[in-house]
Formats: structure tokens, sequence, C-alpha cells
């Protein structure tokens, strides 16, 4: 069958300095909705986060629970300063396998690792999982960010979640506890994403 033009359009507005409607209007509506202007004309369906995506916690350990990358039984956990433009794998701690209780935790290749605690302009920051050189887990001032239907794509879901508008977003919904600011789940699963065929997701993403 032959893509409607109408459609194509929205696509390629989508595509255009990844400026994604989710942030605007009411981002928090728990239903469905229509995302107007985009690209001049009716934007497309938008749903909300959290129908197609999961944030999952980092897990806490104490200074005395780290060890080598290299040791038997140890599993590398991702920090804050590992979330970089992508995955800085320079400085790596590692925490014994035991400590992490679901197996969820474990980060995967795909996943989005979103600064969670941090000071406010960094909270929000994120970087996608292109490779691992360990198994990795993510630490208590990370989440993970994961598709959690095959209706989503990962990396439309980073392009969408790093864009300046999403980012902005996020970093508003921050609660400040003294000089931290803390990654509000609640709203951020709660923002719309346009979400287009699964085969335009890929080809923006790419």
């Amino acid at each position: 069958m032959r893509r409607q033009g109408g459609d194509l359009r929205r696509y390629e507005a989508i595509g255009k300095a990844i400026n994604f409607p989710g942030a605007a209007g009411d981002t928090e509506r728990e239903d469905c909705c229509r995302t107007e202007g985009v690209g001049g004309g009716v934007g497309m369906k938008a749903v909300r986060l959290g129908e197609h995506a999961r944030l999952i916690r980092g897990i806490t350990f104490k200074p005395q629970d780290k060890c080598d990358p290299h040791d038997e039984g140890a599993v590398v956990c991702m920090r804050t300063k590992n979330v970089q433009s992508t995955l800085d794998g320079s400085d790596l701690i590692a925490i014994p396998m035991s400590l992490v209780k679901n197996i969820e935790k474990m980060i995967s290749i795909g996943d989005i690792l979103v600064s969670s605690a941090n000071s406010w302009n960094l909270v929000g920051k994120c970087c996608q999982v292109r490779e691992l050189q360990f198994p990795s887990t993510a630490g208590g001032f990370i989440s993970i960010l994961r598709p959690k239907t095959d209706k989503l794509d990962a990396g439309y879901l980073y392009r969408w979640f790093s864009s300046e508008k999403i980012q902005n977003k996020v970093r508003s919904f921050g609660n400040q506890t003294t000089n931290i600011s803390n990654l509000d789940h609640k709203r951020t699963l709660n923002l719309q994403i346009p979400l287009p065929p699964l085969d335009e997701q890929r080809r923006l993403a790419a």
C-alpha cells in the first residue's frame, strides 16, 4: 500500500531539527492526544510515554561494596559521570553481582541511561548504550529508560528524549533538595511522545 502524502509530510516534519511536539501544551495528560502544529499542519497521534516505556531506578550500595570490574562475580555500576554525549567507559567501578536483586536493572544494548539525581542543569542528561565492555547495572543516581512494547524503537526514543525541548521539560520537573535535583519519574512518564509507525521511527532515528 502506498503511503499517503500527508502522512509522509508529517513524518518529515517530526524529523526536522528534532522539534518533537511532545513537550508542547498539556504534556501530562493521561489520555492520547492529537498534536497540532507540526510542520504547519495537523500532527500525528501521540501517546503517554509510560504506555510504551519504563524508567527503572538504579541500585544503591555502600562504598565498601566497590570492587574491580575484572573480579569474579563483579558487575560494572554506571554512574552519572559515565553519562556523557556517549557512554563514557574510561572510569568504571564495579560491585558484587549479588547486590543486583532484579534482573531488569541490568543494562542492555539500546538502553538509555538518564541522570536522575544531579545538579539542576544536568538532571535528565542521557546517553544511549551502544556497546558494553562488561556486564553492567545502573547506580542510584541513574535511571534506565527502556521501551516496554514493540511499538517503540529505542533509537527513536533516545532521539526524542535527548531533544532540547524534552530535556528542558524534564529538567523543569526536577524535585530539588539542597543542591541536588531529582528526576520526577511520574511526570516524565506522563509526557506525550509522537508515535509514527515503527519503520518511520527507525528512519527518523537513523
